[in-house]
């Protein structure tokens, strides 16, 4: 058994989210998030690769 399949049995991966979302619909899911700061985070993860901003202010990861 290699390292990875010992622990894949431990880890839950949430699929990529497929239709654009916005800063104001992801911080619903969120307790206490604050949208210009969900936005901020949003840009910062576009900017790394990990979203991609597919209209203004919309994102897929």
């Amino acid at each position: 058994m290699t390292f990875l399949a010992f622990f894949a049995g431990w880890f839950h991966v949430e699929p990529r989210q497929t239709a654009p979302i916005s800063a104001r619909e992801l911080k619903e899911q969120f307790k206490n998030a604050r949208e210009p700061k969900v936005r901020e985070i949003l840009a910062a993860l576009a900017s790394i690769g990990q979203a991609r901003e597919m209209e203004e202010g919309r994102y897929v990861s």
